[in-house]
């Protein structure tokens, strides 16, 4: 099951645009870059989500058995990749796959707006900090899980 088609797909029945829901309730509008190499949004308006990097994203959390803690606490305090922040937490992976992040450098914290396009999607849950927990993560959806491996 290809991940970007779905993503693809669900944009396109939306004339190619959508308004998100973030965790902290806020909103971003998403759309097909003008390129066409993925999705734009309003909020990181530099950033482009690239189709093929949904698909890796969800390969890599079914190998952590489903869920992938985004990592963005540690990427704000300033922990550097590879060092406090993992490459299995979803800011450390797309910083280092996506963005060729270098071990020990700081990276920039992206995780939130991959997990909002793909909950708003129905590929995953992104699920908010509990207590006491390791952070806000990602739960691929039962029908998402192992696809890609």
């Amino acid at each position: 099951m290809d991940i970007s088609m779905i993503l693809k797909k669900k944009l396109g029945a939306c004339n190619g645009t959508a308004t998100v829901k973030m965790l902290d309730s806020k909103t971003m509008e998403i759309k097909i870059a003008e390129n066409g190499e993925g999705v734009e949004n309003s909020n990181y308006k530099q950033l482009i989500c690239r189709w093929d990097e949904f698909n890796e994203i969800i390969k890599k959390a079914n190998e952590l058995g489903g869920k992938m803690y985004h990592g963005s606490f540690d990427a704000r305090s300033g922990k550097k990749l590879g060092e406090g922040l993992s490459e299995d937490r979803l800011d450390g992976f797309i910083a280092e796959n996506f963005f060729n992040a270098q071990k020990g450098k700081s990276i920039t914290m992206r995780a939130p707006y991959y997990a909002a396009i793909l909950d708003w999607a129905g590929i995953v849950k992104n699920c908010r900090s509990k207590r006491g927990g390791l952070g806000s993560y990602i739960e691929v959806n039962e029908s998402f899980r192992n696809v890609l491996s």
